[in-house]
This record gives C-alpha cells, sequence and structure tokens, in this order.
C-alpha cells in the first residue's frame, strides 16, 4: 500500500511540474521571422469610409491544440491612432468563407506599443485564454481611425485576407478574399500556454486521487 501511495504521490508530483512548465507563454503562430523588419506595402486600411468598410486580418493554420493568451502585429504609424480597435478570431469555413466566430473583443487602447525604425508600431492585446484547436482560422482587425495593417511577402502558413463592405466585426458566412492573391502576410505573432498532453493530464489526475485516498485513510484511521 505504501508503494502504492508512493507511485501515486509521484505521478501527482510530475503532473503538476508538467502543468507549470506549459503555463509559460510561447510562440505559437508568427506571420513572419521578424515583425521590426521594413514592410513590403505601406498597409491597407481597417475602415476606409463608411460606405466601403474593410477588415484586415490573418489566416493562420495551428498544427496542435494551443491557449491563445495575446496576440501581436505591426500597424502602419502613418495610420495609427490610440483609439479602440475590435480583434475578432473566426474558424474558417473553406471557399474564403469566414466559419463561427470563437472571438471577439473591443479594446480601447493596446496593451504594449513598440515603435521601429521602419515606420511602423508593434501593438498587442491580450485575449483570456481562448482555447483553439488544430486547424485553420481567421484573425480580423477592424478601427474606426484607419488603422493601417501592413503587408509582408515573406510567407509562413498565412496569407493576408479582406473583408468588405461588412458590419463591425465580420459575420458569420462573410465571404473574404486574398490580399494580391494571397502573397501577403499581416505582421502577426499568437502567444500561447500549450494544453497539456493527455497522458500528463491523466497523470496528474491519478496523482490527485492517490492524495485523496490517501487522506481519507488517513481520516479514518
Amino acid at each position: 500500500m505504501n508503494l502504492l501511495r508512493n507511485t501515486l504521490l509521484v505521478g501527482a508530483l510530475a503532473g503538476s511540474l508538467v502543468t507549470l512548465s506549459n503555463a509559460e507563454a510561447d510562440v505559437i503562430y508568427q506571420s513572419i521571422p521578424d515583425l521590426t523588419v521594413a514592410a513590403d506595402s505601406n498597409g491597407w486600411c481597417s475602415v476606409c469610409s463608411t460606405n466601403n468598410t474593410q477588415q484586415i486580418g490573418q489566416q493562420f493554420t495551428l498544427g496542435a491544440s494551443a491557449l491563445i493568451n495575446s496576440a501581436l502585429f505591426t500597424v502602419t504609424s502613418y495610420y495609427f491612432w490610440p483609439s479602440p480597435v475590435t480583434l475578432s478570431i473566426y474558424a474558417d469555413s473553406g471557399s474564403a468563407t469566414l466559419g463561427a466566430q470563437l472571438f471577439s473583443q473591443t479594446y480601447s487602447s493596446f496593451a504594449s506599443d513598440t515603435p521601429t525604425a521602419n515606420n511602423t508600431d508593434i501593438v498587442g492585446v491580450n485575449i483570456p485564454s481562448l482555447a483553439l484547436g488544430a486547424g485553420t482560422y481567421d484573425l480580423l482587425l477592424t478601427n474606426p481611425s484607419h488603422l493601417g495593417i501592413p503587408g509582408y511577402l515573406i510567407a509562413s502558413g498565412g496569407t493576408q485576407i479582406q473583408v468588405n463592405d461588412t458590419i463591425q466585426p465580420a459575420s458569420v458566412g462573410d465571404a473574404y478574399f486574398f490580399v494580391y492573391n494571397g502573397t501577403y502576410n499581416s505582421g502577426l505573432i499568437l502567444q500561447s500556454t500549450p494544453i497539456p498532453e493527455p497522458t500528463f493530464i491523466m497523470l496528474f489526475s491519478v496523482g490527485l486521487l492517490g492524495f485523496s485516498a490517501a487522506r481519507r485513510k488517513k481520516n479514518s484511521a
């Protein structure tokens, strides 16, 4: 019995250590190698006028499940004003169509703002632990002050997209098109807390059961 209890105790501790180590933020998606490099395009505005609403974003693909905690992206300094910005994430339905809306939040200001040497700013927003599985998604940005989203020709698993003539934010089922036939990418970095592997979750659960059983035995004695 002592051997079993010690084994369960070790299992619980190991599960705890794995969970803590996985709690550290990691980059889960990055569209270009370096957000500080000069953009190939000055950018497309997120809202050009009330009659021609454009929402600019980035299609991205995750190879594994993750908890998204924050998003960093580049904006063109000339168009950048610290007024509300709405960030929305959709499942991608294929055929250039937005799927279910998985997240949407309007921020009164960016959580971070870092000027670069290329007339762009790296801005960031916090996301409250959005759980996403492996798959393809669409992230869109809107801003009433004409937030400029630069384009980069360096591709890394995603493509810059644009939605025209739509409300803010876009609706499920809205069609989008790839900016310049899909040759551009937004400067987007998604940071994540990886979801623990099932093996470690099971190990941690078994360990907790061991703690509970040992405590009940002690109390009954």
